[in-house]
């Protein structure tokens, strides 16, 4: 549709992998019959979008996310590595998640964090963005949960943390490295 009404290639390519990212976060969840999905098979899902332009190093314990929580981290992915892509390419990326007990509960603490090539660290940061809305609200209420995004000179760091009840659970000890 988006190539049919003559917007620009770089519009239609961005356009394309969003629809792309909807559809690989749906298939998955076909695929697990709407019984959810681990955080390692999203991140493997999302980030294959991108054609292994990005190389991230993922680690964290088999978690099980419950279907409603599947979609907006989906979608939180997604926005993270476009960004790297249009501003980052070279830099280096990570994801990790842990459980932790805050209180009496226990919560998931996911964090994209991504170190920023000489270039990128001079690009502005756009703060009222929706991509931004989309990291800082719509995620984590989606999670009933808290996120930040941070931008330091060297380091990107977006940190969500969200109720283990809400969010789904760990399946076993070992851990997911990607």
């Amino acid at each position: 549709m988006a190539r049919q009404s003559g917007a620009e290639q770089t519009f239609s390519d961005v356009f394309d992998k969003r629809l792309r990212g909807i559809a690989a976060t749906l298939d998955l969840l076909t695929e697990k019959h709407w019984q959810g999905a681990t955080i390692g098979e999203l991140v493997k899902a999302q980030l294959g979008i991108f054609d292994d332009s990005l190389d991230v190093e993922v680690s964290g314990p088999d978690f099980a996310l419950k279907p409603a929580a599947v979609q907006p981290l989906g979608m939180a992915l997604h926005e993270l590595a476009t960004n790297t892509l249009k501003h980052n390419p070279r830099g280096t990326q990570t994801i990790s998640w842990e459980v932790f007990i805050d209180g009496a509960e226990p919560k998931l603490r996911f964090v994209w964090s991504e170190m920023r090539e000489p270039a990128a660290s001079r690009a502005r940061v756009d703060k009222s963005g929706s991509g931004r809305k989309l990291l800082e609200r719509i995620v984590p209420q989606a999670l009933s949960g808290k996120a930040t995004l941070t931008a330091a000179p060297q380091r990107i760091t977006w940190l969500l943390v969200a109720p283990l009840s809400t969010v789904g659970n760990v399946v076993e000890s070992s851990e997911h490295r990607g």
